[in-house]
């Protein structure tokens, strides 16, 4: 059985290194960012805006039946200035990419997570 994982943000310095370690490794790897393309190290690749909800499901709907092993979410919205500055809109973007999305993740896919064993991992900052 193959063995999957799957790296949000991949299309980074840090996600592009996380995807060729496990590609290393022999794992089959799904990644996702907001560009249409990417990179040597990933298998599968999925265009997605993690901070718009419905994208999420979207997403969440694609990879359901992969034996996924690890999630690495590595991807993040980070606006650079003072809080009194941020707009609802931004708190909304950066929430529902940085926080949300595990949760949604969690949820839906549940059973999923526990059948595959899976681990999962939050990057942030």
């Amino acid at each position: 059985m193959n063995n999957y994982v799957f790296i949000t943000g991949s299309n980074g310095g840090i996600g592009q290194s996380l995807c060729k370690k496990f590609k290393d490794n022999s794992y089959i790897v799904i990644g996702c960012g907001l560009e249409k393309k990417s990179h040597d190290f990933v298998d599968l690749y999925y265009e997605c805006n993690l901070s718009n909800i419905n994208s999420q499901n979207e997403l969440l709907e694609k990879i359901k039946h992969f034996n996924i092993k690890c999630i690495i979410h590595n991807a993040a919205v980070q606006i650079c200035k003072p809080i009194w500055e941020y707009t609802e809109n931004d708190y909304d973007e950066t929430f529902n990419c940085n926080v949300r999305f595990l949760f949604t993740l969690v949820k839906k896919l549940y059973r999923t997570l526990i059948e595959s064993k899976s681990v999962i991992i939050n990057i942030s900052s």
